[in-house]
């Protein structure tokens, strides 16, 4: 006979809850006996589910199916229809935390508030949220670019300035494209294909190959638990090679033999002097760079690698110029002998640096300390976020005007190359020459490239070994210039007979020069 207090419910309790779980689906628990048993009725065999409701609080039940899944629920009506919500499921909440879920939403209800749209809300916020978390196209380059900064990798393993400036570039390109976000798992050889044509078009093939090496790279970092099971870079090159350009390496050059090249190299020789400049633009700054581009044509060096050259790494006593780990490409220390030429020019450009210019003229004659650039080549405004200059191109389109020959500042690396390599090895077509001086000048020794030998051979017998070669290269860019180096008298470089007695009398009191010269005689008498 069912309780009297509550027919057709049960009131839930730990010990009924623990009956009812042992009963068959198909008897469904009514209300308790007066010895406190369930008692239950037949449930029709279409039946899929049921609910039994709880005696002691309202609303509150628990939801059996057919299939053996058993939830629990609240419900009440709510703008004139039953607002039904769930409390948790069976097996995993106790009914102590399934009651109190319970009375937490009916308050709301009784608001008119419905439970479920907070939870539809809060899931739409969390599907965003993971949306947003995804690894896409553009998280990955912008993820793999913050671990690549100079100021987060580990020690050796950071980019250059130069190279985080053009990973920069390139995310802000593929930003504009489809793939930016599109998650890397779903990225196919096709997507790959859009994106290198799309910038193709817009840039042109030099931006293209960047945005496909640093796009490559960034993929080939992604950790294992990240990475798809499919390279897809590697496959794009299985069924896509023709859509990616070919790098194609600039041979031009500065063409020291040719008037052009003369005429060249005399009208940035001009640039250092306020008198024989042109009279448009910033004198100052002009004669910077003028003397930028003449130490980029003596040395070799890279554009920042010139252009970003501090005091400190210029040292007059010992005869030597150094490229430090930041601005080096290979990210290894470079050393280059400094001849009298270049020492001459530099000491001027730092002592020029040093005197009052602008409003700092005022400001010395009443006492005011000016602070000095810690930059060889610095910008004409002191406060300049850089404090070095960024370019030199404005200066090469003039002299491309005046001369005719368009050089780029690194068309003058090359020059310096082919006129080392000229110097080094020569005529030699025995094969007994050898090209590692060439190498070391350009600073083209990588680590993997070291030998042992090497090791035992000390930094001032590595830059002695360049002197004599290095020397013969600055006379002959100086004297096109119509700059004097210091010590040597002036040759003209169509005088045969001048040269030779220069250099008789250069060996006569350098004894690396001397060793060399009987080399190429040696050379030209086999």
């Amino acid at each position: 006979m069912p309780s009297p207090t509550a027919a057709g419910k049960v009131p839930f309790t730990e010990k009924t809850i623990d009956a009812m779980r042992r009963l068959p689906f198909g008897q469904k628990p009514v209300g308790l006996d007066a010895d406190g048993r369930l008692v239950t009725e037949p449930v029709p065999n279409d039946a899929r589910d049921y609910f039994i409701r709880d005696a002691s609080t309202p609303g509150f039940a628990l939801r059996r199916y057919r299939t053996g899944i058993q939830t629990w629920y609240c419900e009440r009506k709510l703008a004139g229809r039953v607002c039904r919500f769930v409390c948790g499921d069976y097996r995993t909440t106790s009914l102590g935390q399934a009651r109190k879920n319970a009375l937490t939403a009916l308050a709301k209800m009784r608001q008119g508030i419905d439970p479920n749209h907070e939870v539809e809300a809060n899931t739409q916020k969390t599907i965003e949220r993971d949306k947003e978390r995804r690894l896409t196209f553009g998280l990955m380059l912008e993820r793999d670019a913050e671990r690549r900064s100079a100021e987060n990798a580990a020690e050796g393993k950071g980019d250059t300035k130069n190279t985080a400036r053009d990973r920069q570039n390139t995310i802000n390109v593929i930003q504009k494209q489809p793939i930016w976000s599109k998650p890397v798992a779903d990225v196919t050889t096709d997507a790959l294909a859009a994106l290198i044509a799309g910038v193709r078009k817009k840039h042109g093939d030099s931006t293209a190959i960047k945005v496909w090496r640093y796009s490559r790279a960034a993929f080939g970092r992604l950790p294992s638990t990240e990475a798809p099971d499919v390279h897809v870079f590697d496959e794009f090159l299985k069924s896509h090679d023709t859509a990616l350009p070919k790098p194609k390496r600039s041979q031009r050059y500065l063409a020291t033999n040719d008037e052009s090249g003369e005429a060249w190299l005399r009208f940035i020789a001009a640039q250092r002097n306020a008198e024989t400049a042109v009279k448009t633009g910033h004198p100052w700054t002009r004669s910077v760079m003028a003397d930028a581009i003449i130490t980029t044509l003596c040395l070799g060096f890279r554009k920042m690698e010139a252009l970003a050259l501090r005091v400190e790494d210029v040292n007059f006593e010992k005869r030597w110029i150094r490229v430090t780990e930041d601005r080096a490409k290979n990210k290894r220390v470079h050393y280059a002998p400094l001849c009298p030429g270049l020492e001459a020019l530099l000491r001027e450009r730092i002592a020029a640096n040093a005197a009052p210019r602008g409003r700092d003229v005022e400001r010395a004659k009443r006492g005011v300390p000016i602070p000095v650039s810690e930059y060889v080549f610095p910008t004409e405004r002191r406060t300049a976020k850089s404090g070095h200059i960024q370019g030199v191109q404005s200066l090469l389109d003039l002299a491309s005007e005046q001369s005719g020959t368009y050089v780029s500042l690194h068309d003058l690396r090359r020059s310096y190359g082919g006129e080392m390599y000229s110097l080094i090895v020569g005529g030699d077509a025995s094969t007994r020459a050898d090209t590692r001086l060439v190498k070391q000048a350009l600073n083209h020794v990588a680590e993997e490239d070291t030998e042992i030998t090497l090791s035992y051979v000390n930094i001032d017998a590595r830059i002695n070994a360049l002197r004599p070669a290095a020397e013969a290269h600055e006379r002959k860019i100086f004297g096109l210039c119509g700059i004097p180096v210091p010590g040597v008298a002036p040759v003209p470089a169509n005088d045969a007979t001048a040269l030779l007695d220069a250099l008789k009398a250069r060996a006569a009191d350098d004894p690396a020069l001397l060793d060399q010269l009987r080399v190429i005689v040696g050379t030209l008498q086999a």
